[in-house]
């Protein structure tokens, strides 16, 4: 992701989601690098969701924070 290659990313934090379904990093990851194209906003707005399903499961307030923050900046930016 860090060297702009994100089709690459979105396919490796998409592997390490199908090895661990609720492997939380690989979702944080995967809505950052789904939000540097406005094309895959629906997928990134989607992506947060789950990071902050995952999060509250786990009581992860960092990552409740984090998603809604990013859920809310990507509702009102469009």
């Amino acid at each position: 992701m860090r060297q702009g290659d994100y089709e690459k990313a979105i396919e490796h934090y998409l592997e390490a989601i199908k090895i661990d379904p609720e492997f939380l990093p690989a979702y944080n990851n995967l809505a950052i690098v789904y939000e540097k194209r406005p094309s895959w906003r629906s997928k990134a707005m989607e992506t947060w969701e789950k990071v902050l399903e995952l999060s509250q499961s786990v009581g992860d307030q960092k990552h409740i924070d984090l998603a809604q923050k990013h859920l809310s900046n990507l509702k009102t930016s469009f």
